[in-house]
């Protein structure tokens, strides 16, 4: 077949696809459901009686990280399994298709589930905090984040969205590549490029201090300080602000595109 968008197929596709994981999916809230139950049944008994919203949001963002990635990478499973790689492959629809369908349960699909398990949870959690501070306020305190005035919360809130996004998209890379331990192997490439991310540009930086002289680097501008005592000016070398927010625009958005589209051609190569 084609690999072409055909949103009648799609809707079908996306019907198919819950009628056959419905199970699977129903079950994985309520284990999901179950832990994170468990984990704020253990932040309310080791806090003692000083509570702190921001620690719900610790518990958030890695409960997200971790349950979103490992649900990523089990999205091509059945790739891995000749009998259930040859139906999938079978399946009249284009790989566009089953890709777009992939995104929206492992995305939106599970992220909604997430929150839909994780708020209510936390209200009870604080229902339960709010009682005991009612009942003995000298001993119980719950402290709340103040949205309205905190504008460096959002940010940070935003960038951890946008990370977890692109952190996903890579596990279901992943999984698209790894037939078997996915999970595992994805996790070891990922640390490996942040280690040779983190390797090259350490080395960018060791090479400007030794070639050049003292020299401040923050990635978008370089300052050559004067050391000679000689009162010189300080020579600065700094991109333009266009291609700097154009570099801060691909480092925030490009990730999860880029990791999609290589995951789209990796599956129209796919041989069972």
């Amino acid at each position: 077949m084609h690999d072409t968008l055909n949103f009648g197929r799609l809707g079908m596709l996306i019907r198919r696809h819950w009628a056959e994981n419905v199970k699977f999916f129903l079950l994985a809230a309520l284990a999901l459901f179950g832990l994170m139950a468990m984990v704020f049944a253990i932040w309310v008994i080791a806090e003692g009686s000083d509570y702190h919203e921001d620690d719900t949001w610790v518990i958030f963002l890695v409960g997200l990280f971790i349950t979103g990635c490992i649900f990523a990478s089990l999205s091509f499973n059945a790739l891995g399994d000749k009998a259930k790689g040859t139906y999938w492959m079978s399946l009249p629809a284009s790989h566009l298709e089953k890709l777009i369908v992939t995104i929206l349960f492992t995305t939106v699909f599970f992220f909604a589930v997430y929150c839909a398990v994780f708020f209510p949870i936390r209200q009870m959690a604080f229902a339960y905090i709010e009682s005991s501070a009612k009942d003995d306020p000298l001993n119980y305190k719950l402290t709340y984040l103040d949205w309205k005035r905190d504008a460096e919360v959002k940010l940070v809130a935003r960038y951890f969205f946008l990370c977890f996004i692109a952190v996903q998209s890579l596990f279901l890379l992943g999984s698209a590549y790894f037939k078997k331990f996915a999970y595992v192997k994805t996790v070891i490439v990922g640390a490996a490029f942040v280690f040779l991310f983190v390797w090259m540009m350490t080395g960018i930086d060791d090479k400007m201090f030794r070639e050049f002289g003292q020299v401040n680097w923050n990635v978008f501008e370089a300052r050559k300080l004067d050391l000679s005592g000689r009162g010189a000016p300080t020579q600065v070398y700094k991109v333009s602000e266009l291609s700097k927010d154009f570099s801060l625009f691909m480092l925030r958005y490009m990730w999860a595109p880029v990791f999609w589209v290589v995951t789209w051609f990796r599956l129209k190569e796919t041989e069972i």
